[in-house]
Formats: structure tokens, C-alpha cells, sequence
């Protein structure tokens, strides 16, 4: 049984009601590989750089956007989830940090004596608001041939450091080695990864799509928190789009629940 990520090729597919500004989510992982929780301390900032005009002078200032501590989840699942306000213009801001369609973003990581480190792994600009961005994250790691893959990966992986620079695709399955390399998936005998995506959100449900695969059957499940266990939906709350059998609406309970989870059987 294999769950389901949106965009992400781990367990685990999540949709969110009502619509957010952005919201970023994913795994973040030690240099070493591991997964890291509750327990490393940890927290993670996301920024982004704006040029401004004081007193005449051009200089570039930092902001923080969105932040949010690393906690402990089962491995492949999401343990962080990133917020950050989207500027829809007049009324519609948040904040006055809220972001611009389009902006350059950078997650770090603070560990606990304060340290902080711009983390690897590619971090979309935000766009239009409701849009889901699964990303995965590690620390800095030796990259000693300076191609973006960590050697320990390579070596692990390949044996060498010359066999890939991370363009090429050596299983085959329509990701490159670098987008391996930061998904946390096999370089080597991975399957095509399955992609979740949310069609629309309203305040009577949420429709959903991805890519059936033939032969599988599968299941939704909803949670009201990351954290909280998830409960299959009752089949009267799921209605088919019989113009696309990979399109599916959750009509939502009283509850409105934030999460959804589809899981491959």
C-alpha cells in the first residue's frame, strides 16, 4: 500500500480548507539523511530579499516571511508545514510582509545554539493564492564535484562521484538524478512518482485529481491537523467527475477538515 503526496512523490496527500495564501510543506532532513523531528529543536525560516530606497541609498533587506518548528512525523511524512501571506492588492492584503506573485524565496534552518543555515533543495517562487508547494529540504552537505548532489548521496547511490551530475535521468522514470537527489527518492529503480493536485477548494468541498494508475483502487482519507490520525471518507461524500475519471470532489462535513490523505492500494 503506497500513499500519495501532492506533488511529492512520498506518503501522504494533504489539501487545505479554506484556501491559505501559499503553503509549503515536505520533509527536511539532516545532512546525514535522517529525518528530523520534535526532539533536533529545530525551526525553519523562510525569507525573501527586497530592494529598497532610504535616504536615497539603494540597499537590499531581509525579511521573514513565514517560519514554523520542525516536529516529529512517521517516515515519508510531511514534518514541516510553511505559511506565508500572498499581497492580493487594496483589501485583500495580509500583511505588510506578504508576498508578491513571483517572489524569490529561501528556507533556513535555526538549530538550537542559533546557528543558521540556508538549506538545499529548490524552493518555488509563490503564485496565485490556494497553490500548494511540496518541497523537500536537507542541510548543507560535502559536494566536493559542486554538481548540487551531496556526496554521500552519490557514493551511496553510484559509487562515484563522476557517474552523475544530476542532468540525467539513470532509471528512467522521468526525473532527473538531481530531482531524485532532493525528492529523497531512488535514483536507481524508482517508479514514475504520483501527483496529487487540487482543482478547486469551495465552502462545499474539494476536488481533486491524479493519475490512476491501472489495476489500483484507492482511498480518501481527511484529518482535521497533519498531527491528528486520519479516517477514511464515507463513499456518499466522494462524487465522481464522469468527464474525468482522475477528477474527484470530497464534499466536506460540518467539520471541515483541513487535510486530505489519498492513499494507492
Amino acid at each position: 500500500m503506497m500513499a500519495v503526496l501532492l506533488g511529492w512523490t512520498t506518503p501522504a496527500a494533504f489539501a487545505f480548507h479554506p484556501e491559505p495564501g501559499n503553503i509549503y510543506y515536505g520533509i527536511v532532513r539532516a545532512a546525514d539523511g535522517h529525518q528530523l523531528g520534535t526532539a533536533d529543536g529545530v525551526r525553519l525560516l523562510m525569507q525573501s530579499s527586497r530592494t529598497n530606497v532610504v535616504a536615497g541609498q539603494i540597499r537590499v533587506d531581509t525579511y521573514t516571511v513565514a517560519e514554523c518548528d520542525v516536529f516529529t512525523s512517521q517516515a515519508g511524512e510531511p514534518n514541516f508545514i510553511l505559511r506565508p501571506s500572498l499581497d492580493g492588492g487594496g483589501g485583500d492584503r495580509y500583511s505588510p510582509l506578504a508576498l508578491q506573485t513571483g517572489e524569490s524565496v529561501r528556507v533556513l534552518l535555526v538549530v538550537r545554539n542559533g546557528t543558521t543555515n540556508e538549506l538545499g533543495g529548490a524552493v518555488p517562487a509563490p503564485a496565485a493564492r490556494g497553490t500548494f508547494h511540496p518541497i523537500n529540504l536537507a542541510a548543507p552537505c560535502s559536494d566536493a564535484d559542486r554538481d548540487g548532489l551531496c556526496d554521500d548521496w552519490e557514493l551511496a547511490h553510484f559509487g562515484s562521484l563522476q557517474a552523475t551530475d544530476g542532468t540525467i535521468d539513470s532509471d528512467g522514470d522521468g526525473l532527473t538524478d538531481k530531482q531524485e537527489h532532493d525528492g529523497g527518492t531512488n535514483p536507481k529503480n524508482d517508479p514514475p512518482p504520483l501527483v496529487l493536485h487540487v482543482v478547486s477548494a469551495g465552502e462545499s468541498g474539494i476536488t481533486v485529481e491524479w493519475r490512476r494508475l491501472p489495476g489500483r483502487t484507492y482511498r480518501i482519507d481527511s484529518a482535521s491537523n497533519v498531527t491528528d490520525a486520519f479516517v477514511p471518507v464515507p463513499s456518499s461524500r466522494l462524487v465522481q467527475n464522469p468527464g474525468n475519471p482522475d477528477s474527484i470532489e470530497v464534499k466536506l462535513a460540518e467539520e471541515n477538515p483541513l487535510f486530505l490523505r489519498v492513499i494507492q492500494q
